[in-house]
């Protein structure tokens, strides 16, 4: 070891190093890092290119080899065949071989070439796949003795993607393939199974359509969910064999692979039961026939056997119970049917065909049968029984009704159709009513016996009918009188009535005439007026006379009803008759009344100069129109007005002032017959009224006064005040319709008011002024106040503007101004004497201002403000500019990246921008200069620019200079500043 100075080079130093050996492990390298396993593969070779390295060593002790990732105990496995003198172990438990024995170099190396990596669910069976995708990590380790070598590991990369065929099997258990699939049913049965089978990618199988039939003797349609699941129909009686193949695939995107299989069907024959068919051998279940009532028929049905067995007619009932079925021969296939007596409608069977011998092979089916009525004829009856005379008693004279009973066997309505005269002295008729009635009456005042005959009959389509002998016992009554006119003719319908005619107000005397035909004595019993118009009195009984006396004012048509009696006997008889008498109309004169009765003075009050309207109330009993004829008066006070004569009524007009009573007639008369009149008094009472007091003024018209005033300006006017009776003692009120202004009584001048209109307001002031003298008698009048308008001065607010020094600014003087009338405003600089900057204003109010260079404080002006008034009116406004220094430097700076205070701010330097920003360290050196410092890309963030050592700065204080660059207009800046940089 030397060293040299610089100029010569030293002594030489020896040293000697004593270097202790250790043992170098081995090394192992190898090519193969990632090799693909898939579902097809067997056992492959993990590492065929692995080398061993050793510097010190020649043989080994042993080596492990391990899953470091992944490991499947099911399903993974190590391989290794002894060799060599190397043995290996596998447990299966922790995935681990080891190899031991001491061996060469070479021989380890050939050993773990050899190692094989197997996956017991792989191959190419179909039948398991792998099911852990997970790659797995074998590492190799060997064992020099000393020391292990490195880890040499190899990815194992699973790749089942592989899609494999499913297999149809025997069961899910055993998957034992299969190709044929045998499935035996019974003959005429549905079969619903499913096949098996397994698909080693538990992909989901499904039987495809298109399947193919051997024989084409049954039909398989398959489950609409999918699957393996199908539904087998065998064909109507058909047994043996039908082969059907089936294919089923599995769902995969990449492409379904599927597997075929061969069901045979084995359909085991059975014996099939025989068959009702119609006409054409088709099955049936409900046949249907048609029979009439009580009448006997035969029916006939057919079956067939597709045995050809022999058949026979097993049964034949009536389950609704409405007839008999009876089979003639078993081995015919027909029966009798007979409907119960009478009945017609539906009757239900059930008919059974069987196989010869048998109770079980056998087919049913319903029979329908249709029974149609049979028309029976009616049978008249007395208790029930049939007859052939009905016997009946009547009275003499009396129409009598007769009614018989009978019965239809097939409840057909029934009706008497015909009456007539068989023997005697008497009539029979019947009506077409639709009943079993009939009608008889004697010929007059016979008795004795009478026959006739009736006969009765149904409603059907071809009616039938019954017929009996009627003996009808004729018994004699007493006879009523008989009411007859001058000639003995009896006065019955339609001339049972008697007409007369009367005046109105008038009585009526009148007799009847009337004979007994069995000549007992006749009185009149009764006579009332049925319409109530009138009174009838029996002047004369044993006559048969009456007076009739229409009510007062009574006209038209009144209906009587008079009786007449036998006077003597047990049972005494009557007749009567209607009496109609007409009532001939007679005027009558009007009559005035109150309301109620009539009368012939009326009294009436009114007011003093108010004029009174009277209206007469006059009924006429003949509803004639009335009319107020006249009115006679012929004292003072006042007039009547007589008005439309046709509504009665008549206005009285007292003079002016009057009081007192005043007398008057009325006449009102018949509008048909002028000279039927009716009079009455009317007596009026004039009361006295307290008058109230008036205004007056020369210019009041239609009770207004109308004045002018202009806006803002006071008005006085005055009123003269007259009072008839000058009792008034308290002063005019005054009543604002509008409130356009404030009223008060002028107390210098009597009944003078004075108007003061409110502030800027114009228009039309409406006012009731009012007087009432000491009896509470007042009158009023309305003042009109048209207030004329002015034009007022608009209304200017100070303004005043806050801005930054150095900066024009602009803006509108009239936003705060404004105008009464709303007139345009006008502005006009008054005041601009010593203004620090310039100003340019516009009439509109808009103006710009620049301020001169460096210039704080505050500057103020006046303006003009005008409107558009005839004439104009203006007043002087005051304008304030404020300005301020917009300068702020920050006086400290952190620039340690927490976006606070991370660059050196200085607020509003941006107006400035030729600038130039200095700042120097304690010991007064410049550190760091820059021009157009602007707070964004031209900032300060501790940074050194100027000296020795750029880009470096501490924490401190340092020293500032701001030159704003402005033609030394503004002096320079100057401060401190703290860096703190953590």
């Amino acid at each position: 070891m030397t060293v040299h100075d610089g100029l010569d080079e030293s002594n030489i130093l020896n040293r000697s190093i004593d270097i202790t050996p250790v043992n170098d492990p081995p090394v192992l390298t190898g090519d193969a890092n990632i090799i693909p396993y898939t579902e097809t593969d067997t056992d492959v070779i993990i590492e065929n290119t692995l080398i061993i390295s050793d510097l010190d060593d020649t043989s080994f002790e042993g080596a492990i080899i391990s899953f470091t990732q992944g490991y499947d105990p099911v399903e993974d496995t190590l391989q290794f065949t002894n060799q060599n003198g190397i043995i290996g172990s596998f447990d299966d438990g922790t995935g681990v071989l080891t190899l031991t024995g001491t061996a060469s170099l070479a021989d380890y190396q050939t050993a773990l070439r050899s190692i094989r990596y197997e996956n017991l669910h792989a191959g190419n069976d179909g039948v398991e796949v792998i099911d852990n995708a997970i790659t797995r990590v074998i590492a190799f380790q060997l064992d020099d003795g000393d020391d292990l070598s490195n880890v040499h590991s190899v990815n194992i990369d699973m790749d089942i993607a592989h899609n494999v065929a499913p297999v149809f099997v025997d069961n899910l258990t055993d998957k034992n393939p299969v190709d044929t699939v045998v499935v035996n049913l019974l003959e005429d049965t549905v079969l619903d199974t499913c096949l098996v089978a397994f698909d080693a990618d538990g992909d989901p199988v499904n039987l495809q359509p298109g399947f193919t039939y051997e024989n084409g003797v049954g039909t398989v349609v398959l489950d609409p969910s999918g699957g393996l699941c199908f539904t087998f129909t065998p064909d109507l009686n058909f047994s043996g064999s039908e082969y059907v193949s089936f294919t089923g695939c599995d769902e995969v995107s990449t492409g379904s692979l599927c597997d075929n299989v061969v069901v045979e069907f084995n359909i085991i024959p059975v014996n099939d039961p025989p068959d009702i068919v119609d006409e054409s051998n088709n099955p049936i279940d409900t046949v249907y026939y048609t029979a009439t009532e009580d009448i006997p028929d035969n029916f006939c049905i057919d079956a067939i056997d597709v045995e050809s067995n022999t058949l026979e007619f097993a049964e034949a009932i009536s389950v609704a119970g409405n007839g008999s079925p009876t089979i003639p021969d078993t081995n015919i296939l027909c029966f009798d049917y007979l409907s119960n007596m009478d009945y017609y409608g539906t009757d239900t069977l059930r008919l059974v065909v069987c196989e010869q011998g048998s109770t079980t092979q056998c087919d049913t089916i319903v029979a329908i049968i249709d029974i149609l009525p049979e028309n029976d004829p009616p049978v008249i009856q007395v208790g029930g029984l049939p007859v052939d005379t009905v016997f009946f008693d009547a009275l003499e004279d009396v129409i009598t009704q007769m009614c018989v009973n009978a019965a239809d066997p097939d409840m057909d309505a029934l009706e008497v159709v015909n009456a007539s005269k068989l023997e005697g002295p008497g009539i029979f008729e019947h009506l077409p009513l639709g009943d079993l009635c009939f009608f008889f009456q004697s010929e007059r005042d016979s008795t004795g016996m009478v026959y006739g005959e009736i006969v009765v009959c149904d409603n059907a389509s071809t009616p039938l009918c019954d017929t009996v002998v009627v003996a009808v016992n004729v018994i004699p009554q007493n006879d009523p009188p008989v009411i007859v006119d001058e000639d003995n003719n009896p006065l019955i319908e339609p001339f049972d009535t008697l007409y007369f005619q009367v005046n109105e107000d008038e009585p009526l005397d009148f007799c009847i005439d009337a004979i007994d035909p069995d000549g007992d004595d006749i009185i009149l019993s009764d006579a009332i007026s049925v319409d109530g118009n009138g009174n009838y009195v029996i002047t004369d009984a044993d006559n048969l006379c009456v007076s009739f006396t229409p009510d007062m004012d009574f006209n038209g048509s009144d209906e009587g009803l008079l009786t007449v009696c036998e006077s003597s006997g047990v049972d005494p008889q009557c007749a009567s008759i209607i009496v109609i008498v007409e009532v001939l109309p007679v005027n009558d004169p009007p009559v005035i009344n109150d309301g109620t009765n009539p009368v012939d003075t009326l009294y009436y009050n009114t007011n003093e100069d108010e004029p009174l309207d009277i209206c007469l109330m006059a009924n006429d009993v003949d509803d004639i129109d009335l009319t107020l004829d006249q009115v006679n008066f012929s004292g003072s006070g006042g007039s009547f007005d007589l008005g439309s004569p046709d509504d009665l009524c008549t206005t009285f007009n007292p003079d002016q002032d009057f009081n007192g009573e005043v007398t008057a007639e009325v006449v009102v008369c018949d509008g048909q017959d002028p000279a039927l009149c009716d009079t009455v008094v009317i007596i009026i009472d004039v009361l006295p009224l307290n008058d109230p007091p008036g205004f007056s003024h020369v210019d009041i018209v239609d009770d207004t006064l109308s004045i002018t005033t202009l806006e803002d300006i006071e008005v006085e006017f005055c009123l003269g005040i007259d009072d008839p009776e000058s009792n008034f003692s308290a002063e005019p009120t005054v009543t604002s319709s509008t409130n356009l202004g404030d009223y008060s009584l002028n107390v210098s001048t009597e009944y003078c008011f004075l108007f003061n209109p409110y502030a800027e307001i114009n228009g039309i002031e409406y006012a009731t002024i009012e007087i009432c003298d000491d009896d509470g008698a007042c009158s009023s009048i309305v003042v009109e106040i048209i207030i004329i308008p002015v034009n007022d001065p608009p209304v200017g607010l100070p303004d005043t503007y806050e801005h930054d020094i150095y900066t024009t600014f602009s803006g509108d003087l009239t936003e705060n101004d404004s105008d009464p009338e709303g007139t345009r405003l006008q502005v006009s600089l008054s005041d601009g004497s010593g203004l620090h900057g310039t100003l340019e204003l516009s009439s509109n109010g808009e103006f710009e201002y620049t301020p001169s260079r460096g210039f704080v404080g505050k500057e103020e002006f006046t303006y003009q403000l005008c409107d558009e008034g005839d004439p104009a009116a203006c007043v002087i406004v005051t304008v304030t500019f404020d300005l301020n220094d917009p300068l702020i430097v920050w006086q400290a700076v952190s620039p340690n990246g927490d976006n606070m205070n991370d660059v050196w701010v200085i607020e509003g330097i941006d107006l400035f921008p030729d600038n130039k920003v200095q700042i120097f360290d304690r010991y007064s050196n410049l550190i760091y200069e820059i021009e157009g410092y602007n707070n964004q890309d031209k900032v300060w963030f501790g940074q050194s620019n100027r000296g020795l050592f750029s880009n470096e700065a501490t924490d401190g204080t340092y020293f500032y200079k701001i030159d704003l660059g402005d033609e030394k207009v503004s002096k320079p800046l100057s401060g401190f500043i703290i860096l703190k940089l953590n």
